[in-house]
């Protein structure tokens, strides 16, 4: 599984990638105010990762380093596609994620080059700060408060020069 996802997600991403035919190709697809467009494609492929990680069952018995830790019940996947994007994608216990980083938000860079799970230096390279939160909320405490949750960071190098330029018309 975790072949699949890793050689699916580059594929699917490259017309996100700052090259001209992709830039003057979605132009074209942003002419049209009935297409999707570029937002659509990325909206796709984090919920396809959202979906990957909520199939994971961080409760098994036996590690799957360097996806998997079950002593820690969490597991973290990278996709670094260089020039395309940087996804990253965990499941974590909420009150264990809490209780081992504290209640105030981490920075994501230093989180992920730090981790003992799957450590990566790729979100290093970016100047962007990003804070990733310790401590979640939901409208129905009671039904989520207990349950795992999924977190997706990704930053999209090209997307600025991909993105739709739509405007809202009122």
């Amino acid at each position: 599984m975790r072949l699949l996802f890793q050689n699916v997600l580059p594929v699917v991403a490259n017309p996100l990638a700052d090259l001209p035919n992709n830039i003057d190709g979605w132009a074209s697809i942003h002419l049209d105010a009935n297409e999707k467009g570029s937002s659509q494609l990325v909206i796709d492929l984090e919920e396809y990762g959202l979906s990957y990680m909520s199939s994971a069952d961080i409760f098994y018995v036996e590690s799957h380093k360097p996806l998997f830790d079950a002593e820690r019940n969490e597991m973290l996947v990278h996709q670094v596609s260089p020039g395309v994007m940087t996804l990253s994608i965990m499941k974590v216990e909420q009150d264990a994620f809490r209780d081992r980083y504290g209640e105030h938000p981490v920075e994501l860079s230093s989180f992920f080059s730090d981790h003992s799970v799957n450590p990566t230096e790729a979100w290093t390279l970016y100047q962007e700060t990003l804070k990733l939160p310790t401590v979640f909320h939901f409208k129905n405490d009671s039904l989520c408060k207990n349950l795992p949750v999924s977190i997706l960071a990704g930053i999209y190098d090209g997307y600025g020069k991909v993105a739709p330029l739509r405007r809202n018309p009122s």
